[in-house]
């Protein structure tokens, strides 16, 4: 199990089994949890996917909010994991540090960024996993390797103790083996006083879906998607979120220039050889920083996405929409999928919603997911709404 490990969690912050990593009781009764390399924890440097940024790192003070809050409640944690480079990417493969295995489809990628949060909890090394989410990074590793995950409303979540990507986009979720272990770990990090549960009995909720968000799915997935979500719903709303390519093109240039904003300076100085993939997207950033009026009409885009997004959900409707598209082979990934994927990611990276992911069926084709977004702070309503899909959706087949 240790040999594995070292696949999945950085050298700096190694594998450590439960009993281990146990040092309080609180309702989370040892339960064990890795953390993604871009949340402090006290006495470990914070490597956020870099080498470059490592080497400056120092020794963290005292453990992120996140950390410490499941800590505190009885939480065993057993290190630290591998993440894709600063976070910017959605593959799971990093060119320093490897790429954390698929543990059920071990020649398809990870998903990333929180590649190694998922790689711990698919390999049976911890049962929930802290990770990240900017444009899917939670959401497309729950996905990609058959797991739990939950991006909460954004804000629902302290990022003390977090590295930034693109604050106004990024959140603190958790991957899951198991829908019990999300609701549970969840609830403890989400804020009370930002909790707005809809006024609205489970059975009586507008179930929503835009079919072009399905047509991104092999037909064989999709077709097998819907079929479950008409056996769980008695009517379901179709619904036209308009050109999908609109929410990438913002999401690429609000996530850009806040990225420049809280990093330009340190690139700048350090010029740090990047990965592919990332330095071309630090490239752009660094462009696009001259270009205020493109940012600041990319701004004023999101916030009519936002309104659009929210008026079509309501106080009482579920967006039904696959967490992520079709899974490639490790090191076969192009810029094409990255785009793909992001036509269904940046949707509630840029509006904020809540989003849950419940893996499909038995995962002997491929990784199959299904995913709930619902009203702004609807969180702990939402986990509640998964839970009507939980049992069909482990058993299903088509």
């Amino acid at each position: 199990m240790r040999s594995q490990a070292t696949k999945i969690f950085v050298s700096h912050a190694p594998y450590r089994t439960a009993a281990e990593g146990c040092t309080k009781k609180g309702v989370l009764d040892g339960m064990s949890f890795s953390v993604k390399d871009i949340f402090d924890v006290e006495g470990v440097a914070t490597g956020f996917g870099s080498p470059a940024w490592l080497e400056d790192a120092q020794p963290a003070g005292q453990d992120s909010w996140v950390v410490k809050t499941l800590l505190n409640n009885g939480g065993s944690l057993v290190g630290k994991t591998i993440m894709d480079e600063m976070a910017w990417s959605l593959t799971g493969e990093n060119e320093w540090y490897g790429t954390p295995p698929n543990a059920k489809f071990p020649e398809l990628i990870p998903g990333g960024s929180s590649s190694g949060a998922a790689a711990s909890v698919a390999s049976g090394l911890s049962r929930i996993a802290l990770g990240s989410d900017t444009g899917g990074s939670v959401r497309v590793p729950a996905a990609n390797c058959q797991l739990y995950g939950m991006r909460p409303t954004h804000g629902r979540v302290s990022l003390e103790g977090a590295r930034p990507l693109a604050p106004s986009l990024d959140t603190a979720g958790i991957i899951a083996s198991d829908l019990s272990a999300l609701s549970l770990s969840m609830n403890l990090l989400l804020c009370p006083d930002t909790r707005r549960d809809p006024d609205v009995p489970l059975g009586s909720i507008r179930w929503l879906v835009d079919p072009s968000t399905f047509s991104l799915l092999p037909e064989s997935d999709s077709s097998r998607i819907q079929t479950l979500i008409s056996k769980c719903t008695s009517a379901v709303e179709e619904i036209d979120l308009g050109d999908l390519n609109r929410f990438v093109e913002v999401f690429k240039v609000v996530q850009s220039a806040e990225v420049w904003e809280q990093h330009g300076d340190w690139v700048v100085e350090k010029r740090p050889k990047f990965g592919e993939g990332i330095a071309d997207r630090f490239k752009f950033a660094e462009e696009l920083s001259t270009k205020k009026d493109v940012v600041e009409a990319a701004r004023e885009e999101r916030a009519a996405l936002r309104r659009m997004v929210s008026s079509l959900i309501g106080d009482d409707g579920v967006l039904i929409v696959p967490p992520a598209g079709p899974t490639p082979r490790v090191k076969s990934v192009d810029a094409s999928w990255r785009a793909s994927t992001l036509k269904l990611t940046a949707i509630t990276s840029l509006t904020g919603h809540p989003q849950v992911v419940v893996p499909v069926g038995d995962g002997a084709s491929g990784p199959a997911a299904i995913s709930f977004v619902g009203p702004h702070g609807s969180d702990e309503w939402l986990l509640k709404v998964a839970e009507l899909f939980d049992e069909p959706a482990r058993s299903f087949t088509s």
